[in-house]
């Protein structure tokens, strides 16, 4: 079943895509801020701007494929989720510094990659999380539980 099935659904994964986009943003600041680069900071964010580009395209599709958008991703415990998060992570990331290598002829800096792979993936797999952990916690109280009427349908 695809997470876009119903129009609900659609919503949620439109919310979670820009939540994700927003996490991966505030690590490339941080992560062209952290380095120590010798040009201005607008030029770096500028010059390394693909490399962000390559990695949420990869890491959008990566968790769409894996059914990690779905905000109701049920059927394993928390720490099988975390390791379907970190998985979709790296491979986005291995991804990304091949398609990176590939198409840009200036090599891209290595402690920006490494600043920017260990921010993206725990920032990711920290969001995840809590928003699973918190999504347990509603639905426990008993937030989202669906009551059905079948009318008729006693003795007669």
């Amino acid at each position: 079943m695809s997470p876009l099935s119903n129009n609900r659904s659609g919503a949620s994964f439109a919310a979670i895509a820009v939540f994700d986009t927003a996490c991966v943003t505030f690590v490339y600041v941080a992560a062209v801020r952290l380095g120590d680069f010798v040009a201005p900071f607008a030029q770096n964010f500028q010059d390394h701007l693909p490399y962000v580009a390559i990695f949420l395209t990869i890491w959008l599709a990566r968790s769409f494929d894996k059914e990690l958008i779905h905000p109701y991703h049920s059927g394993e415990g928390l720490a099988d989720f975390a390791f379907l998060v970190t998985k979709a992570v790296a491979d986005s990331l291995v991804l990304t510094i091949v398609a990176a290598a590939l198409f840009f002829d200036n090599s891209i800096v290595g402690r920006f990659q490494v600043l920017f792979a260990m921010g993206a993936l725990f920032t990711l797999l920290g969001t995840r999380i809590i928003a699973r952990m918190g999504l347990w916690s509603l639905r426990s109280r008993g937030h989202r539980n669906r009551r059905v009427l079948i009318v008729g349908a006693n003795a007669r």
